[in-house]
């Protein structure tokens, strides 16, 4: 008889030691019976096996049929960086960070299924459709100095339930800035952000306050966005240098007929040709490292002094 008692003892024991879990600090637990979501079961299976998500702390489970997966709800931030093309055909760097946690009343239904590459190119492509809509409507100078409506905007999009710029009316009377539809017209959105920029900001405090009004993205994704945070709006590398290009090409278009002018009038000083461009060069701040020979000139409007020549060897 106490063969059998003990083992009695041992399986009583190897079934209590499987009939709970722990959920640790800032973390939820989804239970899964037999690897499936109780979300998925049936009324009946649902009402039997309870509640589907664990808040933290000590939970009973049911020994070998059950598992609980651990989903932390600390703050998560996922990097944004999309690129936008101007009105006079410039690419723009639009870069920041999305905050987030999962959304406890989605978890189970919804956000267990994301995967954090899903969530990623969700957020991306949502950034970047609105800002391409207004980006195409705006010279590029004008989108890189909006960054603070920039921000706004993106914030709305991401966490209201209907951004501003989609029913203006209860932000402002401002008619003019309105399509046919009611919205506000894309190029228009700038400064219908920068207009009401008191009344969006107290709209997106109101929202952290208040998980439950979930924008679109939200909803689709099982999350909480606490905040975008706008980074840096810029010209990419390749329109900077495309830029520069322009400029240094504009800026010896605008010194080529000064630089002929002093040409000719040191090459009736006596100057060759190449001396009389290197001179020149010196004269425009433009000169060449090279050899250093000394002329004494005296012309060009009253212009007098020693002009050091840079002659090639």
């Amino acid at each position: 008889m106490w063969i059998i008692a003990f083992l009695l003892l041992f399986v009583l024991v190897f079934l209590l030691l499987d009939a709970y879990a722990i959920i640790p600090k800032a973390h939820y637990g989804v239970r899964l019976i037999l690897g499936r979501r109780i979300s998925k079961m049936s009324g009946v299976g649902r009402f039997f096996f309870g509640k589907g998500v664990c808040d933290e702390g000590l939970r009973l489970k049911i020994p070998f049929l059950e598992k609980i997966e651990l989903f932390p709800y600390e703050l998560a931030t996922i990097p944004i960086d999309v690129k936008v093309f101007s009105s006079d055909k410039l690419e723009i760097t639009v870069q920041g960070s999305v905050q987030f946690r999962p959304d406890k009343e989605l978890l189970e239904k919804i956000y267990a299924e994301m995967s954090e590459n899903a969530i990623k190119v969700g957020l991306v492509d949502a950034v970047e459709y609105e800002l391409g809509n207004i980006a195409g409507s705006k010279e590029g100078d004008v989108f890189i100095q909006s960054r603070e409506e920039l921000g706004n905007l993106i914030n709305c999009v991401l966490r209201l339930k209907v951004p501003p710029h989609y029913e203006p009316h209860k932000y402002s009377t401002q008619e003019d800035l309105y399509c046919e539809n009611g919205e506000i017209q894309p190029e228009k959105r700038i400064e219908f952000y920068k207009i009401n920029k008191k009344k969006i900001r107290e709209m997106l405090d109101g929202e952290a306050q208040e998980v439950t009004l979930r924008s679109p993205i939200e909803e689709r994704y099982g999350f909480d966005i606490v905040t975008f945070a706008l980074a840096r709006v810029d010209f990419s590398a390749a329109t900077k240098k495309a830029l520069e290009e322009k400029r240094q090409a504009e800026a010896r278009a605008d010194i080529m007929p000064e630089k002929i002018k002093m040409m000719q009038l040191l090459g009736d000083k006596g100057l060759t040709p190449e001396q009389a461009n290197n001179a020149s060069d010196v004269m425009l701040g433009k000169a060449a490292p090279r050899q250093v020979h000394s002329f004494e000139f005296e012309g060009l409007e009253g212009l007098k002094g020693l002009i050091q020549i840079n002659q090639s060897k």
